[in-house]
């Protein structure tokens, strides 16, 4: 998050804004190269530490056990898997999460032209919903709940939680909406980071 707060916001801080939204790549290449390079960092930021994560337990421990079925972490995972295939699902998604928390960022650093402001967007985005509770009567409510970042990224409450969505007839599994929201959510922030940058304030 320190890293990619101040991508756009620090050049409106520094005024080199206007210079460069006036060059003949200002508006659109420099823009999909900030997004490209600071996407690349992230996934290359964590792929590291996840690969050095397993390098070091995997050494420490061993890797027996990982053609195992999940249900040994849970009796009621309702997913046919085992337990090194929902590590690797389980990495899957925090690369996703990332990219879009990424990209949601740039589109706070570009739309706010505050690096600051940015940054503690991202810190109560991250942070805040690890405090708020479930509710006992509104299901909507944890069902939004379920899809914040501090609760999906825990794989074995991820795999566990007995959460579906219903869409019409169309029933979606818990994991499998996690992937559509955060890919709707990136979309979108991917879509208003150039207004935002590129706006005549």
């Amino acid at each position: 998050m320190i890293c990619m707060s101040p991508v756009f916001s620090s050049e409106h801080e520094s005024g080199a804004v206007s210079l460069l939204l006036t060059t003949k790549y200002g508006k659109d290449r420099l823009v999909w190269a900030k997004i490209a390079a600071s996407v690349s960092f992230a996934v290359l930021y964590l792929s590291i530490g996840m690969i050095l994560a397993v390098i070091i337990i995997g050494l420490l421990l061993g890797f027996q056990g990982a053609d195992l079925p999940v249900q040994l972490w849970n009796s009621v995972i309702p997913y046919h898997l085992t337990a090194g295939q929902a590590c690797v699902w389980s990495a899957v998604v925090i690369l996703l999460i990332s990219i879009v928390i990424t990209l949601f960022l740039l589109m706070c650093s570009a739309r706010l032209h505050s690096s600051f402001a940015a940054l503690v967007i991202g810190k109560a985005v991250m942070i805040v919903p690890a405090f708020l509770p479930m509710s006992k009567k509104s299901g909507l409510w944890n069902h939004i709940n379920y899809l914040f970042p501090i609760r999906v990224m825990d794989v074995k409450e991820m795999m566990g939680a007995f959460v579906s969505y219903a869409a019409g007839d169309c029933v979606i599994p818990y994991m499998g909406m996690v992937v559509i929201a955060y890919l709707g959510i990136g979309a979108a922030a991917l879509l208003l980071i150039r207004k935002g940058f590129v706006r005549v304030r």
